[in-house]
């Protein structure tokens, strides 16, 4: 009886070293591992070739803990974000995302504190807590985009609006829980029924718009479940654009639906024409000389006629905290509260009362225990 021998070779991709990064080739392409951040600050420019070959994929938690790096660029021929690997990189306020990325790992991104993040258009995926706990302002999630992870963009306390231009994206459960001071949320494309409680949490939550025509699944949101649960702002409505169909009215989900005009800005224009004022001037100028944009005036309930210094919110001093008390129900007004300890930098305050019948807010923050520490408390207000 004869045997036969058979020999079965497998082979792992080497590790390979160019300067700080240390990389594997797999099928010609470059996926980067690691890198060693050893006397690295600034700005990192990560390389689209390594040996030749394209950069395609950055993976394993490789570039924590670059705490000297305070911004980044990935090249347009990386197509993979690994898991991890921008996680808690907390000195980073830039990052610039190749246009060819498809897929960004779970917690990619987690921690950071940038402010902004540009996704690319031929984004497909993002992972798990991608973008949790980030100092997001907005976001914009592209056309092409299929699936978003379980809390990608959960507990983004800065974050007041998010565009979603998905034509059927489907979200794990909680995308944005916790997002204190998300407002507004624009619906370009549609949202996957499938999808569970992307908004779970957002208590601040004002307005939903949908930009084109109803959903194909209008039962999904119109049930709450499993898309909407009732934790929104009690002022909280749907809108949708003149032209639109499909939309139930007067209410969705127990909630006002509104038809609004193909203007953005209809509400602000109605304002300026019941002033006598021209819809198209530039809210941001001063109008009669008191120091203060049309805009303001519009936020606060004012007329724009008047010298408005003497009827701008105050703060004051009660129960030990400083309150500051605004008007907050212009339509398409984002309005944020803010406190400082020394008028340079600026955070959200996070106690905010909810809207009373005068449809006004409260903002309070703590009163500094010691002499020598100080508060300050403003308000931002900008068109959404």
């Amino acid at each position: 009886m004869k045997m036969i021998a058979i020999l079965i070779f497998c082979t792992k991709a080497a590790a390979n070293q160019f300067g700080p990064y240390t990389y594997e080739i797999v099928d010609q392409t470059v996926t980067i591992t690691d890198f060693d951040d050893s006397g690295i600050t600034g700005h990192l420019e990560i390389p689209s070739h390594i040996d030749g070959k394209p950069v395609t994929a950055i993976g394993g938690n490789g570039f924590y803990p670059a705490n000297g790096l305070t911004s980044i660029t990935v090249p347009d021929t990386v197509l993979t974000i690994g898991d991890g690997v921008f996680n808690t990189l907390t000195n980073v306020k830039e990052i610039n995302l190749g246009q060819s990325v498809q897929s960004i790992g779970n917690a990619a991104f987690l921690g950071n504190s940038f402010p902004r993040i540009n996704l690319p258009e031929n984004l497909i995926s993002i992972g798990e807590r991608a973008f949790d706990h980030c100092d997001l302002l907005e976001i914009t999630l592209p056309p092409n985009l299929v699936s978003v992870g379980k809390r990608a963009f959960a507990a983004n306390n800065r974050l007041t609006t998010a565009t979603i231009r998905g034509e059927n994206t489907t979200f794990g459960f909680g995308v944005f829980q916790s997002c204190q001071n998300l407002q507004h949320i624009t619906i370009e494309g549609d949202i996957n029924p499938e999808s569970t409680l992307p908004f779970y949490g957002c208590f601040a939550l004002r307005s939903i718009t949908f930009e084109s025509n109803a959903p194909r699944d209008i039962l999904a949101y119109t049930t709450r479940d499993p898309i909407f649960e009732m934790t929104f702002d009690p002022t909280f409505s749907f809108y949708f654009r003149e032209g639109s169909t499909g939309f139930p009215t007067p209410t969705m989900a127990g909630f006002p639906c509104k038809m609004i005009s193909t203007s953005p800005n209809a509400y602000a224009e109605s304002w300026l024409r019941s002033h006598g004022l021209d819809p198209e001037i530039d809210m941001s100028k001063d109008h009669n000389g008191d120091g203060h944009p049309l805009l303001l005036s519009y936020a606060l309930g004012l007329n724009p006629d008047q010298n408005v210094s003497q009827s701008l919110p105050q703060v004051s001093i009660a129960d030990n905290d400083l309150q500051l008390t605004y008007h907050a129900s212009a339509p398409g007004i984002i309005y944020t509260p803010l406190t400082s300890p020394d008028l340079k930098s600026w955070s959200p305050v996070f106690n905010l009362s909810r809207p009373n019948e005068s449809e006004t807010r409260t903002a309070k923050d703590s009163f500094p225990l010691l002499f020598a520490q100080r508060t300050f408390l403003s308000l931002s207000v900008r068109m959404h």
